[in-house]
């Protein structure tokens, strides 16, 4: 019990060590701070995003990826809401374990481009504390779909 309590500490402390070095490279946010596992936020998102990823949730909107269309435009027509808010909460992209990031944005427009650049497969994930909505990004076998819930 206590070695496998041991290796999750040292896991998640590789995962927290990767998300700052990710969070270094990116150019249109700062990191305000990493958000603990147990914060009354994450917490609170948590069951929103499990809806998300159920197998029959319904996406707020979607669109086929066959079709002629700018997807990252696409996206960022979804999450217009975002557009005069600063101060996101992230998954951070790319990391093994779960980190969350309360992050300040300079300009929303550029900051999704870059999670959408910066994240494998084109999925990622942003929650506003002061609307307590979050936005869940992410593709199936054909389509793109964007989440939000609130």
């Amino acid at each position: 019990m206590l070695v496998n309590k041991r290796l999750e500490l040292i896991r998640r402390k590789i995962s927290l060590m990767e998300a700052k070095k990710i969070l270094e490279n990116f150019q249109t946010m700062n990191l305000i701070n990493v958000e603990d596992t147990n914060s009354i936020w994450v917490e609170g998102f948590q069951p929103l995003l499990r809806e998300t990823r159920k197998y029959e949730s319904v996406p707020t909107n979607s669109i086929n990826k066959d079709q002629e269309v700018d997807f990252l435009e696409w996206i960022k027509e979804q999450l217009t809401f975002l557009k005069d808010i600063n101060e996101w909460l992230i998954a951070v992209p790319n990391v093994n374990d779960p980190v969350w990031a309360s992050v300040l944005v300079n300009d929303s427009s550029a900051a999704i481009t870059e999670l959408w650049t910066k994240s494998e497969n084109h999925e990622f994930v942003i929650a506003i504390k002061s609307i307590k909505q979050i936005a869940v990004i992410y593709n199936e076998e054909h389509v793109f779909e964007v989440h939000v819930k609130k």
